[in-house]
């Protein structure tokens, strides 16, 4: 602890007398989040990650909320009206108007569900399977390169024939194929997810800074004008997932997209907040204000991308140190987290993004799951390091 609050003063980071271990603040937030199921535990894209962001506290910590997320998944196989009970009975589900945000995304929920009870239930892996091949895979509004596109604009931009890409998609979308890839070790689903990663990034990736847009208009080539955070942070998660799917690295489509999240990395680091190790709502613009859920997916996927070896350590140490130091100051004695915007859709201008509400319990709509991940990776992270220095120490006795 000595080191890290000396690290954090030569960065003028505000520090706390007694900062919250990583077990901590999964206990308070996922408390909170059980406490609120109402509005943080159902079918979305935001609840995927809340659900699973629960059964990592599960796995990483010994936090026992097995029987509660049981409960509320069971539900939505039962309700004749839930997306669950459709897919088990072979009813049909409209796409709606895009590929993860309403269906898509949350099935992660029950793959997740499947390994971690021994494969108990069969009708889990079911419905992940379903969801990935029927409504994924068979998505049906896609550019003429093939990439998952939406009819939604942003104002001032008209659509034509599917021709919007929204950067969300690329975790919304892709994240259950990568993880069937990586369960079921199929090869074909993994080529798709990493075409995704190759041609979702030509269109939105400034190759500038390696910062993405959040949105791009393939009717007349244009992006949209700001590089959202949480938007970002969609991107660079999608990247770790689609990585993960390690039987792939040998392709060079893999060796893309490992390029395209070090590009990405290097700029995100740049416009970390000095002085709170957060980052900004639209990452390059430091006047808009400092959000919590992208700092939260940035931190979960530079710990990876370290522990991993994609990134090198010593560049990205203090980059992952300060941004937990931010992360924690938005956790409240209650388990409320501070400064994660609503969900929004994209926008014209910085200020529409400034303008976005930060209120708690609408936060589960955008990203406020993603601050368990980050627990569970700093937790990992914190061995990591003690396992770093024991392998120091041992090459350093073997020297003298």
């Amino acid at each position: 602890m000595k080191s890290f609050v000396v690290l954090l003063l030569a960065c003028n980071i505000p520090i706390v007398l007694s900062l919250l271990t990583p077990a901590e603040v999964a206990k308070k937030v996922g408390d909170s989040f059980i406490r609120n199921a109402d509005h943080f535990i159902f079918w979305g894209y935001g609840g995927a990650i809340v659900v699973d962001g629960l059964y990592r506290a599960n796995i990483t910590f010994g936090i026992d909320y097995a029987s509660q997320l049981t409960s509320h998944l069971n539900a939505f196989t039962t309700n004749p009206a839930a997306y669950g009970y459709k897919l088990l009975h072979g009813e049909h589900i409209a796409f709606g108007g895009a590929v993860g945000d309403s269906l898509g995304l949350f099935p992660i929920a029950y793959l997740r569900r499947y390994e971690t009870t021994n494969e108990s239930n069969p009708d889990d892996l079911l419905i992940a399977k379903k969801v990935a091949d029927q409504y994924i895979l068979g998505w049906p509004k896609r550019l003429a390169d093939g990439t998952f596109s939406r009819d939604a604009s942003w104002s001032g931009e008209s659509d034509g024939n599917h021709s919007i890409l929204w950067i969300d998609d690329m975790y919304m979308g892709l994240t259950l194929l990568a993880r069937l890839s990586i369960y079921e070790a199929n090869q074909s689903r993994a080529e798709q997810v990493l075409k995704q990663q190759l041609t979702f990034s030509g269109h939105l990736q400034d190759e500038s800074d390696g910062i993405f847009y959040h949105g791009y208009n393939d009717l007349d080539g244009h992006n949209s004008c700001c590089k959202w955070g949480r938007g970002n942070g969609w991107a660079f998660m999608s990247h770790v997932e689609a990585l993960e799917m390690k039987m792939s690295k040998t392709s060079q489509n893999y060796k893309e997209t490992l390029k395209i999240f070090q590009r990405q990395a290097a700029g995100l680091a740049k416009y970390q907040a000095p002085n709170d190790g957060r980052f900004h709502q639209v990452v390059n613009e430091t006047t808009t204000f400092l959000e919590t859920s992208a700092t939260a997916m940035f931190l979960t996927s530079f710990i990876r991308g370290v522990m991993n070896n994609w990134l090198p350590y010593d560049d990205y140490k203090s980059v992952i140190e300060n941004a937990w130091a931010g992360l924690v100051s938005t956790v409240q004695a209650n388990g409320t987290v501070t400064g994660i915007c609503d969900g929004t859709g994209i926008q014209a201008n910085v200020a529409d993004y400034e303008r976005r509400p930060t209120s708690y319990l609408s936060s589960a709509g955008g990203g406020a799951g993603a601050v368990l991940y980050a627990a569970a990776d700093m937790e990992k992270f914190r061995v990591y390091e003690m396992e770093r220095e024991r392998e120091r120490e041992r090459k350093a006795n073997i020297n003298v």
